[in-house]
């Protein structure tokens, strides 16, 4: 241990006397101290030039509080470092970032769908559709929101139930024979084991730390609208660029240019619904109004309201009353075929098409498509 501390000291030595000759390890700051309080406090209202990039003053730095790596960062990086680059930053590149993979996600889920095995093209959609509503909720929704919010309201909960006891608290007979960090984790143990935990805290704090995720939101939809769709109907973005690429790499004759610009169909374009006139239903994507229901009971939680809260008690109750009626009601008319639309296709199959040869149609129809038009020997 001695010969290696004795390195350690060498190296130290040698590193402080390169650092010391160094032109560029030389930054261009000073420590001023002041006979009075006033004179510091004068010195810190005054401008010493005019442009503050050729100096500029901190007060009140403590000796043990100096971070010497930050006195070498520009004036222009300490300008980008405020709150419109933060919001900047925390705002609209997350949602930038997110847009770009979830461009590039149908085809991972399709190949990911691919690999599980599912042997019609239906399926594999329909498949693919799920995981993709399952990663947004998940990742978006929950990923962001949920568990954001129940980090915060752990983290609050652990301030106002463990780091509000100091060890003080403890009784000298208490602390007889214990060290200062055994007392302390003998006193978290028994406020930990003192908690009493319930379901009515979860309502509560859906309407309180939810709300406060709406930036998210907004600046999700925002990236959303202007990235998504009507980068797709404008075409400059995808089909600009590879159009450049085709065209620097790929383009010999005015055929291939031809095909270069071509930019293929859009994948989604804006459809306006005129007042429900085209509706569907969608089995998978229901949540049933619950969580708005949640969101409601939480938010009447946070006001304070008295009385008026228990009158909307019955809300979720009937939400999940008329959930169970509607399904027993109509979801089977969207679930399973009806016996009455199938009899109906038959009979208008057959008034269409009287000559129609179910034998010979299905003969060759699920053929594999290299084999369609030749013969195959049949097993025996």
């Amino acid at each position: 241990m001695t010969i290696r501390n004795s390195l350690n000291l060498m190296q130290e030595a040698a590193e402080r006397e390169r650092v010391s000759h160094d032109p560029h390890s030389i930054v261009p700051a000073a420590f001023v101290s002041f006979k009075s309080r006033w004179g510091q406090r004068s010195v810190l209202k005054l401008s010493k030039t005019v442009i503050l990039q050729f100096g500029w003053q901190n007060g009140l730095l403590s000796l043990r509080d100096v971070y010497w790596d930050n006195f070498a960062i520009p004036y222009f990086e300490l300008t980008i470092r405020r709150e419109s680059v933060k919001s900047v930053i925390q705002g609209f590149l997350p949602g930038i970032a997110l847009k770009i993979f979830l461009a590039s996600l149908p085809k991972i889920l399709m190949t990911m769908s691919i690999i599980e095995g599912y042997p019609s093209l239906s399926s594999l959609d329909r498949r693919s559709a799920a995981k993709y509503h399952m990663f947004i909720l998940i990742n978006i929704f929950l990923g962001s929101v949920i568990t954001g919010c129940s980090l915060k309201h752990s983290s609050r909960s652990l301030q106002q139930n463990m780091l509000g006891f100091p060890i003080s608290l403890l009784s000298d007979r208490e602390q007889g024979g214990l060290s200062r960090a055994a007392a302390a984790v003998r006193l978290v143990s028994s406020r930990v084991g003192s908690w009493s935990w319930s379901w009515s805290w979860i309502p509560e704090t859906i309407g309180e730390f939810i709300p406060l995720k709406a930036n998210f939101f907004i600046t999700y939809i925002m990236v959303d609208g202007w990235a998504g769709i009507a980068a797709e109907s404008l075409r400059l973005v995808v089909p600009l660029i590879l159009f450049h690429l085709k065209n620097a790499c790929l383009v010999k004759t005015e055929q291939d240019r031809a095909e270069a610009m071509d930019p293929g169909c859009i994948d989604s374009f804006p459809v306006i619904d005129l007042a429900g006139t085209f509706d569907y239903n969608t089995d998978d994507y229901k949540s049933n109004n619950i969580p708005t229901s949640a969101l409601l009971l939480g938010l009447l939680t946070t006001k304070k309201i008295g009385k008026s809260y228990y009158a909307v008690l019955p809300l979720p109750v009937l939400t999940i009353w008329f959930y169970a009626f509607r399904n027993g009601r109509f979801e089977l008319a969207f679930v399973k075929f009806p016996l009455q639309e199938a009899m109906i296709k038959d009979t208008l199959e057959r008034a269409t098409e009287p000559n129609f040869n179910l034998k010979a149609y299905l003969k060759d129809a699920y053929k594999h498509p290299v084999f369609k038009g030749t013969d195959m020997e049949r097993p025996l």
